[in-house]
């Protein structure tokens, strides 16, 4: 199948669009906490990349936090400057209820001293 680079473009455009618009109609606003009793939260953080028409090397860094509840998918996605226990702390007692499981490897183990009724499972 012959596609134009430009219609493939376009594509993921409308694609980051529709998620986009999913996101603040669904998620933005409504302050929906992820988990609950009992329930699972994975926690992670990912470098993602400004691309600029795919040239050259130089593209923005942009590091993302993650939070998403096992079961039902229900996700939520910070921009972060920085990925020390002063910037994720905030963002995870405000986005996870109490009495929820979080999930994460061994690098997010100071997370124990959450104020809030966690538990850790690594």
């Amino acid at each position: 199948m012959d596609v134009d680079d430009k219609t493939i473009m376009d594509y993921y455009q409308i694609f980051r669009d529709l998620t986009q618009n999913y996101f603040e109609r669904e998620v933005i606003g409504k302050n929906q906490l992820l988990g609950g009793p009992g329930k699972y939260v994975e926690i992670d953080e990912k470098l993602m990349f400004k691309a600029k028409y795919h040239r050259g090397l130089n593209r923005d860094q942009i590091w993302v936090f993650g939070l998403i509840e096992r079961g039902t998918n229900k996700v939520a996605m910070f921009p972060v400057q920085k990925r020390d226990r002063s910037t994720l702390l905030p963002i995870i007692e405000a986005n996870v209820a109490l009495g929820t499981i979080v999930v994460s490897w061994r690098a997010y183990l100071g997370i124990s001293s959450f104020k809030r009724a966690m538990s850790i499972a690594l």
